[in-house]
């Protein structure tokens, strides 16, 4: 590569499921940190602080499992217990032109097959 050549966006690796479960946010996080060979932790970065959140990292990809809202911070309409399960791959350094790929089926079915649990790729026509 030239050193003209100007540096865009990074592509990376995403991926975003939702499922509801009656399971509490500490036994989720063990079906699917189990599921995806990763240990859940508490979000102390306070990234998803509106939420309670547990995340996690592996194959160079970070996790964060969000449950709904506590009910006093809850404004959403329909109050649900919704899970939402989100990974990113976090690219360092200097990338040319890379895509976004995104893996939600993938996991999908991988946390299905491995720890039995139902979710699908979230889907913005669901979420409006």
């Amino acid at each position: 590569m030239s050193s003209s050549t100007t540096p865009v966006h990074a592509g990376s690796i995403q991926a975003t499921l939702d499922f509801v479960s009656s399971l509490s946010l500490d036994e989720m996080s063990k079906k699917l940190g189990d599921a995806l060979d990763l240990n859940f932790h508490d979000d102390v970065e306070g990234k998803y602080e509106e939420y309670p959140a547990v995340v996690g990292n592996a194959a160079g990809l970070r996790f964060a499992l969000l449950a709904a809202p506590h009910p006093e911070d809850d404004i959403r309409e329909d109050k649900t217990a919704d899970y939402q399960l989100v990974a990113h791959s976090e690219v360092e350094g200097t990338v040319y032109a890379l895509p976004t790929v995104d893996l939600s089926a993938y996991f999908a079915n991988l946390i299905e097959r491995r720890a039995g649990i139902s979710c699908e790729p979230f889907s913005e026509q669901r979420s409006a």
